[in-house]
């Protein structure tokens, strides 16, 4: 929250080619930029809610109903069929929804994570979100999607 917030135009992403010069001044997505110490935080809290990796993909086969279905173990059962109800989804309909939400948070944290990694380098970095004017994730079949955020290092700021 006490990051530097503002809207990120295209010459401030990572990107290359004409056509990025061409439109530098178009504004993309909104960041924040965090300092140093926010930025391991944020990183290590990812890393911290991150269950993926290669092998957990690769051996698992991620089911979003199976996920969602084991999310619901976790309460009673009868406060799920009362939510489900009440936004017009059968119980399968919601364990899918809730498994879709799992799944795409431990894809964007590890993605975000990842990047932190690699562009922090004591300075802190810039997290980008967009596209404007819709930078939220959209349900496409059993899946969340969307763009994911760019990771870039915060330039220090000069006094």
């Amino acid at each position: 929250m006490a990051g530097e917030w503002g809207f990120t135009e295209f010459k401030e992403l990572p990107l290359i080619g004409e056509w990025a010069k061409a439109i530098q001044s178009v504004p993309i997505a909104l960041h924040v930029c965090l300092e140093h110490e926010c930025a391991v935080n944020l990183k290590n809290a990812l890393w911290s809610i991150s269950p993926l990796s290669p092998d957990f993909i690769k051996e698992e086969g991620i089911d979003v109903n199976v996920l969602g279905g084991e999310l619901m173990k976790l309460a009673e059962e009868t406060a799920f069929t009362a939510i489900a109800g009440g936004i017009g989804l059968q119980v399968s309909e919601f364990a899918s929804l809730l498994g879709s939400i799992a799944l795409y948070l431990g894809v964007n944290s590890t993605i975000i994570a990842t990047q932190i990694e690699l562009f922090e380098k004591g300075n802190g970095v810039c997290l980008h979100k967009g596209p404007l004017p819709w930078p939220f994730p959209v349900k496409v079949g059993h899946f969340l999607v969307d763009i994911p955020v760019i990771v870039s290092p915060r330039i220090p700021v000069t006094t």
